[in-house]
Parts: structure tokens; C-alpha cells; sequence
């Protein structure tokens, strides 16, 4: 019973894994407490296996499916640390008694083995008799599978906790109805919020006022940002002087056409003219390579040129001829062989040496000066979370655990990436909480120039809807005024996007309260814009249909709302745990865990 015992690893594991001293073998830990290395294993192998499944275990997985698959066990473990804590926090637990039932009702299938299931096979059906006496045999070791459901109990017990004050009135239950058996079209006058924008001042004082006003609504999860130093993995100047004296030995073998020809077959890295003997054909000057204008002007017929330098790599240039076009335009006949500097093994251990270099001496020293001393530039990722993707780096592991563990300035080691090596500078790391107005200050001023322009479309809109109460037509007052009437067209009201309106709830609600009256709605606000908008037409399904079928529709109503409600809080508790990532100690990103 394999799949059985990894559950026991893996579920029946937490109160064994759950330590409040730091652990040599943690992989990671979950407000304060670690999860073991083979915690984590025991993850990814069950889910290894799941993938099996999924794609065939003939399939030999590349890179891509295998992060997914880890990414899958990491996110598996801080759920279930995350779900354990909060329902020990809280109380709640599963009996012996609850567990039986639970078994004797519902046969776990997922977590037993072929193996297992075939012997409560009669004739090829299940057969519960079998089933049901074993779960009472004392000689039957179920403790196992237990442990499993005990978890999966008391996790759904947490769940029903949670959604427990979820509540659903009719007016809802309709309203989602009606969205989805109804068909509208209205008419409308948009007053766009960035029509307002030249009007809307944005001054220091007025964004800082905005700003404290509402600086609850820009609350981010802990982040940190970096300066950083690149040694990239490019050629070095010695690589660069390595190819220009290899073609500067071709230009020596290269005494005729023909001889040209023949290298370019040979050597050139262009892989669309080598086989070609290198011709690229008549081109214009200054339509090409840049790099070759004022070599061409240079040369005469048959004459090859030094090696020069492109954003290609290196070049010899062979002219063949020159021409001027009826059109003035001058035109060149040329070959060329290219050759691209790669960097050298030796270069590479030289510049994996100077990246230490830097890093030895920014630990101790002045990290801007010896940039400066370096020539290389300062690079910075901006603010960036536990999760997020980070400034030029992606999800390398190294960079967030530096991120999320070092102390202000402190400066790391040499980290190597695919595209170079880096040195981090730690600028600041800031707790959970409203983000400072200097990290949001360009979505501050957006903002509140929207939410300004929403103001004055606001007022523009009330102001129609003065006269329209007057007893004049839509269609007079907007002409007089020099507004757009739209009209949307027959449109169902559950679509996402209202034609020529786009996503707005709003209008959505406001054109399902009114009846085709012709008389025109108050005014609103939706989606940047203010409205004012007149019932065309309105066919729904009678509510007979809707006083048939109230029932299940309150239940799938009721469920939406549990589900909601229970991502929202997941997703708080998520964000508020202190989540520290050691994988990087066991294993880089490239690596994969070894298979059972």
C-alpha cells in the first residue's frame, strides 16, 4: 500500500513536523514553526504521481511540467500548515467516532492502491460488505488512512466555520436570475472621467491629502527592494580579439572570389547566406548593416575589408560591385563571413572571479563608489513580495531569500543566473501594510485624477438629468449640447462585456430596475465613465419559471457566496503568515527531486 503510506507521511506527519526551534532539515517555515525536507518530498512524489496519471507515465516530463509540479507541492504544504494551524488556533476537532462515519459512508478510493481495492473486488464490482467488515476487523491496519481523513475533516470543519455566516437574500437570488434570462437595450450618455483631465490639479499637497485619506486602500504584503550589480555572461575582450584575428587569418587565405566563397561555407555563422558562399545580394547604402557604410564607400571591386564590428558579431566584407540606381540610390554587391564571439570558459571562470571580487570587497567597502571604481551600473527591481515576479530576475530562489532574510544595506555573495552574475544590496524591506506614498505614487496620482474626473463627469451628468426632468427629449437636450447618444443593442444582461460599453455592474443593475418607460435613470458612476442612460427594451423569462426553480437557485447562490467568502479569508490568512522558502538549501531551481 504505497499511496497509503505517502498520505501518512504527508498528512499524518503534521503534528510530528510542527517544531518551534529552527530544523537543519527544514524546508520551509510557516509562522514559526518548520516543515521538514521529507515532509516536502512526501508532496512531491504523491503529486509526481497524480502527474502520471494526468499525462501518462510514459511521458518523460521536460523542465516546464516539472516547476509546475513543485510549484504545486510548495503551494500543497503552506496550505495544509497554514489550514492545520488555524483550526488548531481555533479549537476545532475531529473524533474517532466522526472518522468511522466518515469512512463507512464515503470509501476513500483517491488514497487506497489497486492492490488494495481489488481485494473488495466481487466479480469485478466493488463489493461493500467486504469493505464494511474489514473496517471493523482489529487484524486491518487503518490508521493510516485515518490520519488522512482526519485532516480532510478537519479542514472541511475549518472551511464551515468559515462560510458559516455566508447569507443570501431573495433580491439576490433574483437579481442573478434576472442577469441570466434577460435581454436589454439601453440608451446612454457617457461622460468620460479623462474628458476632465486638463481640469484636475495634481500638486504635492493634494496627492499627500489624497493619499491619507485613502492609503488603507494601497495595502501591500511585506516586499523588499534591491540594488544590484551584473557581471553578464557576454564575450570578453579577449573573446572579441580571439575572432578578430581569426578573421584576420581567413582575409589572408581569401585571395579571390572563389577562395571567399569557400571560407564563408565553411566558417561563416550566418546561416541564411553561408551555403551561399556568404552573398547577401545587391544592398542600399544605409539600408543594411550601418557597420558596413563606410567600409563599402572605402573598397574597390574584389577587395575584402578588416574584420568589423556589428551588433551581429564580426565581419570580413567582400565587394564585389558598385552601382547607382535610375533613382540616384547607391547600391553595393557583397559577401561577408560572420563570425560570432562567444564567451570562453576561461573568460567565464575570470568573470565568475571578478563578481566574487566585487561582492568580497562590497561586504566591507562602499558598495555606489565601487560601482564606480567597477564602471558598472546600479540596477534597482522596485518594491516586490514574497510571490511576485522580481525585476529582471523572475523567480530565481536565491534573490527572494536574500530579499526576505538580509538586513538592511547588507550586500550578498556572487549569485549566478542564466544571463550573468549578480551582487544584491538590500535597500529596505518593509512589513505588511500600507504601502509608503514614494512606493505608489504614480497609482496615488492616477487615482485621484479618476476619481476627480469621475467627480466633474458626475456633476455634467446631473446637470442633463436636470433638464431631461423638464419633459425634454433625450435626443433635443443632447443635441443642443453637443452630447453622443450611444445605443447598445439587444445584449444578454449576464454578458461581461455591454457592447459599445464595456464591463460595468452598474449599468447593468440600473438598466434591469427599470421598466421601458423612455423616462431616463438618475445618474451613476461606472467604469471611469458617468451615465445617464433610458430603458429601450427589457424581455425576460416570465417569473413563473424563476418561483419553479427558486430553490436550487438560492443553493448555487448560497455556495458562490460560501466559495467567495473562503477565498477572500484564505487569501488574508495567506498573506498575513510569515512564510520563510529554504528550498534553495536542498536543491537550485534546475534540479529536481530524486523520484521513488
Amino acid at each position: 500500500m504505497w499511496f497509503v503510506a505517502i498520505i501518512f507521511v504527508a498528512f499524518l506527519g503534521w503534528q510530528g513536523v510542527f517544531t518551534d526551534q529552527q530544523a537543519p532539515n527544514s524546508i520551509a517555515e510557516i509562522n514559526g514553526q518548520d516543515i521538514s525536507y521529507q515532509v516536502y518530498d512526501s508532496f512531491y512524489q504523491r503529486n509526481y504521481k497524480l502527474a502520471q496519471q494526468q499525462y501518462g507515465d510514459t511521458i518523460e516530463f521536460d523542465d516546464y511540467i516539472v516547476k509546475q509540479i513543485k510549484d504545486k507541492t510548495w503551494e500543497d504544504i503552506v496550505t495544509q500548515s497554514l489550514l492545520y494551524q488555524e483550526a488548531k488556533k481555533r479549537g476545532i476537532v475531529v473524533t474517532d467516532k466522526e472518522v468511522f462515519e466518515y469512512l463507512r459512508r464515503f470509501p476513500p478510493f483517491e488514497i487506497l492502491d489497486q492492490r488494495t481495492i481489488e481485494q473488495f473486488m466481487t466479480e469485478g464490482q466493488f463489493d461493500y460488505r467486504k469493505y464494511a467488515q474489514a473496517l471493523v476487523d482489529p487484524n486491518v491496519d487503518w490508521s493510516f488512512v485515518e490520519a488522512y481523513v482526519k485532516e480532510r475533516l478537519l479542514t472541511a470543519k475549518l472551511q464551515m466555520t468559515v462560510t458559516s455566516l455566508a447569507r443570501v437574500s431573495e433580491e439576490e437570488v433574483k437579481n442573478n436570475w434576472l442577469q441570466n434570462n434577460t435581454v436589454l437595450n439601453v440608451r446612454f450618455v457617457r461622460f468620460p472621467a479623462e474628458k476632465y483631465s486638463d481640469q484636475i490639479q495634481t500638486g504635492p499637497e493634494v496627492i499627500e491629502q489624497f493619499y491619507q485619506k485613502n492609503k488603507s486602500g494601497y495595502w501591500r504584503e511585506e516586499r523588499a527592494n534591491l540594488n544590484y550589480v551584473e557581471f553578464p555572461l557576454q564575450p570578453q575582450s579577449q573573446d572579441e580579439l580571439q575572432v578578430k584575428k581569426r578573421l584576420e587569418e581567413l582575409k589572408t587565405q581569401a585571395k579571390n572570389e572563389a577562395d571567399f566563397a569557400g571560407l564563408a561555407r565553411q566558417y561563416s555563422e550566418d546561416q541564411a547566406t553561408k551555403d551561399n558562399g556568404g552573398d547577401l545580394g545587391w544592398i542600399d547604402e544605409g539600408g543594411f548593416i550601418r557597420a558596413f557604410d563606410a567600409v563599402l564607400k572605402s573598397l574597390s571591386p574584389g577587395e575584402v575589408s578588416e574584420p568589423l564590428r556589428s551588433n551581429y558579431g564580426w565581419h570580413l566584407v567582400r565587394l564585389h560591385e558598385k552601382r547607382i540606381t535610375t533613382e540616384g540610390k547607391r547600391q553595393y554587391h557583397v559577401s561577408h563571413i560572420l563570425i560570432k564571439p562567444t564567451l570562453s570558459k576561461q573568460s567565464l571562470l575570470e568573470l565568475k572571479q571578478k563578481a566574487a571580487e566585487f561582492a568580497g570587497k562590497a561586504k566591507s567597502g562602499d558598495f555606489e563608489k565601487l560601482c564606480q571604481e567597477y564602471q558598472r551600473p546600479i540596477g534597482i527591481t522596485g518594491w516586490f513580495n514574497r510571490q511576485a515576479f522580481i525585476q529582471n530576475f523572475g523567480d530565481i530562489q536565491e534573490v527572494r531569500q536574500f530579499a526576505f532574510s538580509a538586513k538592511a544595506k547588507e550586500v550578498s555573495q556572487a549569485i549566478e543566473t542564466p544571463n550573468g552574475f549578480y551582487i544584491l544590496k538590500l535597500i529596505e524591506r518593509r512589513p505588511a501594510g500600507p504601502a509608503g506614498l514614494d512606493e505608489v505614487q504614480a497609482q496615488v496620482v492616477v487615482d485621484y485624477r479618476k476619481g476627480a474626473g469621475l467627480d466633474l463627469a458626475l456633476q455634467d451628468a446631473k446637470l442633463l438629468y436636470q433638464e431631461l426632468q423638464k419633459g425634454q427629449s433625450l435626443t433635443k437636450v443632447t443635441k443642443s449640447r453637443k452630447l453622443t447618444v450611444g445605443e447598445t443593442g439587444l445584449f444578454k444582461a449576464n454578458e461581461p462585456l455591454i457592447p459599445k460599453v464595456g464591463r460595468s455592474p452598474e449599468f447593468i443593475e440600473r438598466a434591469l430596475a427599470f421598466s421601458p418607460q423612455g423616462k431616463p435613470s438618475l445618474p451613476f458612476r461606472s467604469s471611469g465613465s458617468a451615465f445617464v442612460i433610458e430603458l429601450i427594451s427589457k424581455e425576460s423569462v416570465p417569473d413563473s419559471v424563476y418561483a419553479a426553480a427558486k430553490d436550487s437557485l438560492y443553493r448555487e447562490t448560497l455556495q458562490a457566496k460560501q466559495s467567495e467568502i473562503y477565498n477572500l479569508w484564505y487569501s488574508q490568512l495567506r498573506s498575513k503568515a510569515e512564510i520563510k522558502d529554504n528550498r534553495d538549501k536542498f536543491f537550485r531551481e534546475e534540479e529536481t527531486p530524486v523520484q521513488g
